[in-house]
């Protein structure tokens, strides 16, 4: 594997020298810019939308606008009281979040240096330059069959990382394993991860303003249309971020042709992991008519819809 990925990082180098200096260009083609802007605009309209239903819940819960008698008598919204023997300057302090480096180093995860994998690290370290990343993303290795990668990280106090797994690296060439790590890095470079981290943290926060909503109801009383929403609100929050995942999904997508040289690569490789995720039973077999209400509660788009606008637009810039 990594005698192939040594050959393939000299030309990988050479391609970044040629993308630097004309990386704008590249980047502002008709067909790809005219992509990106509508990713863009999808995924600005589900963030706001996932907002609004927030605020929806917020504003029946604690909004001075909420109709009379939608929760039975008003209480004075406040400052949240001290429990019983709790005094009012007391603090709790919240469970600390894991790290992503230790909750790796748990599942046998390791850092790969320079001097462990020299190719691959060349390789990965070539796509972080052609994506204008002003610091190379930690690279991970976890020992496991499962062909799998995925980019960890984001906030402002944790470190950006990408992570690969055995199995991806003892299946893939190296071509597939360039598309693979260009769409980790494009997640990384468009702040996705981040993205995502703020999507998942509405879709909890509405759903627990919707179930205090909903338990104020049962104490005091409230109009049936008022519950109704309130049970509705957390399922409609929670479609909006799994379209805004699958449109993130798309927009790696883009940005992979652009940081590995071209289509090819990561269309085999999401065939391969297509491939490595379908049952045995199952396989050679033609795929099913898809349903399309369970389109609606994948994380990520199908595998075919994926390589048809991977192929639509490497052809297109051609």
């Amino acid at each position: 594997m990594l005698h192939r990925a040594n050959r393939l990082e000299k030309s990988v180098r050479v391609a970044a020298g040629r993308l630097g200096r004309d990386r704008q260009r590249h980047l502002g083609t008709a067909t790809l810019q005219h992509v990106k802007d509508h990713h863009h605009h999808q995924s600005a309209q589900l963030l706001n939308g996932m907002l609004a239903l927030f605020g929806l819940c917020g504003t029946m819960l604690y909004g001075p606008a909420k109709p009379a008698g939608l929760y039975g008598p008003a209480k004075p919204a406040g400052l949240p009281q001290p429990r019983s023997g709790e005094s009012a300057g007391s603090s709790r302090t919240e469970p600390a979040r894991m790290k992503p480096e230790a909750l790796l180093f748990q599942m046998g995860g390791r850092r790969i240096m320079p001097f462990d994998q020299p190719a691959l690290y060349g390789l990965f370290g070539a796509i972080c330059w052609r994506a204008g990343l002003r610091r190379t993303p930690a690279l991970y290795y976890l020992p496991t069959p499962t062909m799998n990668a995925f980019a960890l990280g984001g906030r402002d106090d944790e470190p950006d990382i990408v992570v690969v797994t055995a199995g991806l690296l003892a299946n893939l060439t190296v071509e597939e394993l360039a598309g693979i790590l260009a769409h980790e890095v494009a997640h990384i470079r468009n702040r996705d991860t981040l993205t995502m981290a703020l999507a998942h943290d509405l879709a909890a926060a509405t759903e627990l303003l919707s179930l205090l909503g909903l338990g104020r109801m049962r104490s005091a009383g409230g109009a049936p249309d008022a519950g109704l929403v309130l049970c509705l609100v957390p399922a409609i929050s929670k479609l909006l971020q799994l379209a805004l995942l699958r449109i993130r999904e798309h927009d790696a997508d883009i940005d992979a042709i652009l940081l590995s040289g071209g289509a090819g690569g990561l269309i085999r490789a999401l065939e391969k992991l297509e491939r490595h995720h379908t049952p045995t039973g199952q396989q050679g077999t033609p795929p099913a008519r898809p349903i399309p209400a369970a389109v609606l509660l994948r994380s990520h788009p199908e595998t075919r819809m994926r390589v048809r606008l991977l192929a639509a637009v490497g052809n297109k810039r051609k």
